[in-house]
């Protein structure tokens, strides 16, 4: 810019040369960024770039790292440019979370001849990431520990462990029936239906009852045939005139393989829960 016209005294003019002169009050402008806009356990970098088209950026960005965990929106700080003029840099986004997650593993309670019957649950420990992956969330079924994970979206995990239930167990028919051994006049013996207890006998002498023996010796005697008492029938493995539920043997208060009285063992089974 030129200062104007300078005259001598005899009015004589000349125009001033120009003049630069150069006056920025003009702030920069400040970009916002992040190295990382999405969840993360780790630090994030953000970063605020200058503009200005005058006097130029005195710097031409300015870094912040952010550790803080959460949903964060924090700018990176201020660019100045030449002659002095600031402009704070708007917020950048960081989301940092360093909580890992949690599971459970539950069964539902039933005893399963397959295995027991499992589901995981997944749940996150704050308000940041969600769950990304959860092992077993779709139910399974399994004979042996088993341990699963759980990761949020962050890249946090942790894992969950489950111990299997194994037990065998029992039932018997609820059937009893009148059919048992009987002996001939002659003392051979046989089984009218087998799997009764071990042996059955005549006295020796006539028309005695019939009585349980460890073991059968036939002898050389005869005697009438009597009628034989009523005793719980020995359990079928098909339980087919019907069943008692299942229970541990521990439960039942007796032993041995056969019906008596009061219990038997019928069908075993390996159950798991």
């Amino acid at each position: 810019t030129s200062p104007g016209i300078a005259k001598d005294k005899a009015g004589n003019e000349t125009p001033c040369p120009t003049v630069n002169t150069k006056i920025d009050r003009t702030p920069p402008t400040c970009t916002s960024t992040s190295d990382n806009t999405n969840w993360t356990k780790n630090n994030v970098t953000i970063h605020g770039t200058c503009t200005d088209s005058l006097s130029g950026c005195a710097q031409a960005k300015v870094d912040k790292t952010i550790t803080t965990q959460g949903n964060n929106n924090t700018s990176p700080g201020k660019i100045k440019d030449k002659v002095g003029n600031e402009t704070p840099c708007p917020n950048a986004n960081t989301k940092i979370d360093r909580t890992p997650p949690k599971c459970t593993i539950s069964s539902n309670g039933d005893w399963n001849t397959a295995g027991a019957k499992i589901k995981t649950t997944c749940s996150k420990n704050d308000s940041y990431s969600d769950i990304a992956t959860c092992q077993g969330s779709g139910g399974a079924t399994t004979t042996s520990n088993v341990t699963y994970s759980v990761t949020d979206k962050a890249g946090n995990s942790n894992t969950c462990k489950y111990t299997v239930t194994k037990q065998t167990q029992y039932r018997k028919s609820t059937k009893t029936c009148s059919n048992c051994y009987y002996i001939d006049p002659c003392g051979r013996y046989e089984q009218y239906e087998s799997g009764m207890q071990d042996t059955i006998v005549c006295g020796y002498s006539c028309n005695t009852s019939w009585s349980f023996m460890p073991d059968i010796v036939p002898g050389d005697f005869s005697c009438t045939i009597m009628s034989c008492p009523t005793y719980s029938e020995r359990c079928v493995e098909t339980c087919s005139y019907g069943c008692s539920n299942w229970s541990a043997w521990s439960a039942w208060g007796g032993s041995g393989n056969y019906c008596n009285s009061e219990t038997c063992r019928s069908e075993s089974r390996v159950a798991y829960k």
